[in-house]
């Protein structure tokens, strides 16, 4: 890991999510071997519900790796959260306008010389389709991956949805019945 993984920030924020997230749910990973251990790369996953960064993020601090998102700018405007966001060193990425891909694009130059990794929603928003079907996806992760020619790495989850159903804001502790 970095000094920016080390730093006391994500050992506060890993020390926080890590338990919380093992009280309401049973995280399983496949596959984490195709996250490199070294070196910069971007994990394209599905989006199906707002946790999955967290659960995301869990995977990847297990794997040794740290979680860096690109996130809608307008979360970074969120009290207290915007200052956690900056400080843990996630993206904003603003979703209109003319000079919308030019600040992620160099994060992705700028992760590629620090080795980092970074997770990119490719379909930019949580999925509208009723039956979870992932919605169409926007270039950008392809993009950032070809410019900054690092590894684009497909990645798929399941079960978010049910802990915190889309859109709700709210987590269910118990399973429906």
């Amino acid at each position: 890991m970095t000094t920016t993984e080390k730093s006391a920030g994500w050992r506060v924020t890993a020390g926080i999510a890590l338990p919380l997230m093992a009280l309401i749910s049973r995280i399983t990973v496949r596959g984490m071997d195709n996250i490199p251990q070294k070196g910069a790369f971007i994990l394209a996953p599905c989006h199906f519900s707002a946790i999955d960064p967290v659960v995301m993020g869990v995977a990847l601090w297990k794997a040794g790796r740290t979680p860096r998102f690109m996130a809608k700018e307008s979360l970074f405007r969120v009290p207290i959260l915007g200052s956690v966001l900056r400080g843990l060193g996630q993206i904003p990425v603003d979703r209109v306008g003319q000079q919308r891909a030019l600040g992620p694009m160099k994060a992705a130059r700028s992760l590629a010389k620090s080795g980092g990794g970074i997770v990119v929603y490719p379909e930019g928003s949580l999925t509208r389709d009723p039956d979870l079907w992932p919605m169409r996806g926007k270039t950008g992760a392809v993009r950032m991956a070809l410019d900054a020619d690092i590894p684009l790495i497909p990645a798929a989850h399941w079960g978010t949805q049910i802990l915190m159903p889309r859109y709700s804001g709210k987590i269910r502790f118990f399973p429906p019945t």
